[in-house]
């Protein structure tokens, strides 16, 4: 880290840690990658992209870490890179539910909702008992106007699993929409 004073010391001791596992191999994908995973956990997103786009050049088949570099990329501001990141993974590994649910939000909050509902219409045939596509093909129905729909997906999404707490935010917003309280 270039300004370390501020860090937590037990932070800072596991990054250190990582760091001097990277050290003594620099090769290992393993090591980068788990650096990475240190940066991504406590938000030092530049750090941990970096760490990602080394290991995608150490171990270029191993696709989580390409996954794990769009979502910092995104974390740090880089919606674009993201999403073009995320849309390579998606057409390169389309039955990973991941990298389509996380296509999909990406896709929404791009403004690009037909592609969106396309991503999450996969995640829900991937995975019919995830709450997972169905939420967000809700939110994809909400942001298009279909409410009706959006209820639907949403109530589905709370039969899976009651707890889901934005599934319950959606469908309030939805539940609004319909002049329902």
């Amino acid at each position: 880290l270039e300004d370390a004073d501020d860090v937590d010391p037990t932070v800072l001791a596991l990054i250190n840690d990582h760091v001097a596992r990277v050290r003594k191999s620099p090769l290992s994908a393993d090591a980068h990658g788990n650096l990475g995973l240190v940066y991504e956990a406590n938000g030092y997103w530049t750090e941990a992209t970096r760490c990602y786009s080394i290991v995608e050049g150490l171990a270029p088949e191993a696709y989580v870490w390409s996954y794990h570099r769009a979502v910092t990329l995104r974390a740090s501001g880089d919606t674009d890179g993201a999403l073009a990141l995320l849309r390579t993974l998606a057409k390169a590994h389309p039955n990973v539910p991941a990298i389509q649910r996380r296509r999909g939000g990406s896709l929404l909050e791009a403004g690009h909702a037909d592609e969106a509902s396309e991503a999450f219409r996969r995640v829900i045939s991937l995975s019919p008992g995830s709450p997972l596509g169905y939420v967000g093909l809700g939110d994809v129905r909400m942001e298009q106007g279909r409410h009706i729909e959006a209820k639907e997906l949403l109530e589905r999404t709370l039969e899976l699993d009651p707890s889901y707490k934005a599934a319950r935010y959606s469908l309030g917003l939805v539940l609004r929409s319909l002049g329902q309280r």
